[in-house]
């Protein structure tokens, strides 16, 4: 009888550990999905940019070569984005012995039916011979576009006849 106890206790046991590592686990995933919601504008971009680019990293689809990046030169398209230029901060390292420049272009966009977001371009550059030696551009959605931001915008495509004006 006294093993059969010491099984039950065992898997009673078992079963509170699961459950725990369960709840924690959704704690953490929740936690991450409130903090991206509550982000806005450039935090968000700023999440969404480092996010992908680590992503991209772990699945081997950086070159070498983005371990080697001893600057960043951010090149704006606009006032927003150079107002996000002195907020963001090029997902990665700086390697004070790397021989590469990250080009990272800053362009923003706002749609109708997309909403807004932004296009970040990625130029890796040799320093010493000045030539690019790889290009990704990757696109972002900040804020999706709202039912409402769509009618307006689709309304402004189709306009009221004078029929319907009196």
């Amino acid at each position: 009888m006294h093993i059969e106890s010491m099984i039950i206790s065992a898997r009673r046991s078992f079963a509170i550990i699961l459950i725990t590592l369960g709840v924690m686990i959704l704690i953490i995933f929740s936690l991450k999905l409130w903090t991206f919601e509550n982000l806005s504008g450039v935090n968000r971009l700023q999440w969404l940019w480092q996010s992908d680019l680590e992503e991209l990293k772990s699945k081997g689809r950086l070159p070498k070569e983005f371990d080697l990046v001893r600057e960043v030169e951010i090149q704006v398209s606009s006032e927003k984005t150079r107002e996000w230029s002195k907020i963001l901060t090029a997902p990665g390292r700086i390697n004070p012995k790397g021989s590469y420049r990250l080009e990272v272009l800053l362009v923003d966009w706002n749609d109708a039916e997309d909403g807004e977001g932004a296009l970040i371009q990625h130029n890796l550059v040799d320093i010493q011979s000045q030539n690019m030696i790889w290009e990704l551009n990757r696109n972002y959605v900040i804020a999706e576009a709202t039912k409402k931001t769509v009618a307006e915008a689709n309304e402004g495509l189709h306009p009221k006849s004078d029929a319907n004006h009196k």
